[in-house]
């Protein structure tokens, strides 16, 4: 691959990671391909939500859309790439029909990780070192593109800063839904009353996707008319700008937390169950994360729960009073 460190690719196809928070973690590795690969066209192949998303980052040239990783849709896909003579490819999944989809491609220059069944199929790999590098999952997407460039010279740039609302904003953001069901946290109705109780003087937007019929339901029972239910109703960007007015915002560890915390730059209050912090948290200048301490199998980045306490203990047991202590620190 030393070719690509003394001349730039005419054409570069990015596989971008799945789910809408990893993308958020991604921008800076997409803003240091663009920044490193000026006279180049980049592509970004995502999932729907994801591609929706990155059409703000302004670091690509065409934005594709996969409506899902079933084989048809990755063969077509790879068809696609195929007839569009791209000479380098990086994948930031680590899966295999990441890994397949630029081999079928017969993209000259295959750039992602040393997964068991994914390796085969690039010509150029890294280990994932997840977690336990201690390091956060966006720097690790940062050292993938070292492999294509001199080591040591990549830029990390952050997201460009957006200036926040002034302090006359008369509503707070919760986002009580994530991808996964189980960073949900059990105890958010009761925590938008608390919060209604205590900042009267605040309307509470709720955001999110997913579940919209359950959600109607649990909201609608609180009969508050101070609580606006946009659950389902907004597309990303629209999220992005609630957050950016908001004096504050409650989330779970879910895509939400990174559009309020890194790109509308809201002091964000973060509820983790399983996740972790240190490897997963928003980037963002005002970060609040919340957990339940003291539990030996927490943080894990499971999506099924094999605590030896009890199902989503994590969770369960994290009441909405450091989530209130969180928000008083940012209101004041």
């Amino acid at each position: 691959m030393g070719y690509l460190k003394s001349k730039s690719p005419s054409r570069i196809v990015v596989r971008g990671p799945n789910f809408v928070g990893d993308s958020v973690l991604a921008l800076p590795f997409y803003q240091s391909l663009r920044s490193h690969f000026t006279d180049s066209s980049i592509t970004l192949i995502a999932t729907p939500a994801s591609a929706e998303l990155s059409k703000s980052f302004e670091c690509f040239d065409a934005i594709w859309s996969l409506p899902d990783r079933s084989s048809a849709e990755v063969w077509a896909m790879a068809q696609k790439v195929k007839m569009s003579d791209f000479s380098l490819s990086i994948s930031l999944p680590s899966s295999v029909s990441a890994a397949m989809l630029f081999f079928l491609a017969r993209v000259p220059t295959r750039v992602g990780w040393a997964e068991t069944l994914a390796a085969p199929f690039y010509t150029d790999v890294l280990h994932w070192k997840g977690r336990a590098s201690g390091a956060h999952k966006s720097d690790l997407y940062l050292e993938l593109l070292e492999l294509v460039v001199v080591r040591g010279t990549l830029p990390k740039i952050p997201a460009a800063p957006i200036a926040r609302p002034s302090a006359d904003s008369d509503y707070l953001v919760f986002a009580p839904t994530a991808s996964i069901e189980l960073r949900e946290w059990p105890h958010s109705i009761e925590c938008i009353s608390l919060l209604r109780k205590k900042y009267p003087q605040f309307r509470i937007k709720v955001l999110g996707t997913g579940g919209e019929e359950r959600w109607a339901a649990v909201l609608g029972a609180l009969a508050d008319d101070k609580v606006e239910n946009h659950i389902g109703k907004t597309t990303l960007a629209e999220a992005v700008q609630i957050c950016q007015s908001a004096r504050a915002v409650v989330s779970m560890d879910s895509g939400m937390a990174h559009l309020s915390g890194t790109l509308a730059q809201a002091p964000t209050v973060v509820v983790f169950g399983p996740g972790d912090p240190a490897y997963i948290a928003p980037r963002g200048p005002s970060i609040y994360p919340v957990r339940r301490q003291g539990l030996l199998c927490s943080p894990c980045e499971k999506a099924v729960c094999q605590a030896p306490y009890g199902y989503q203990v994590c969770l369960k047991d994290l009441s909405p009073a450091p989530v209130v202590e969180a928000l008083e620190k940012i209101l004041g």
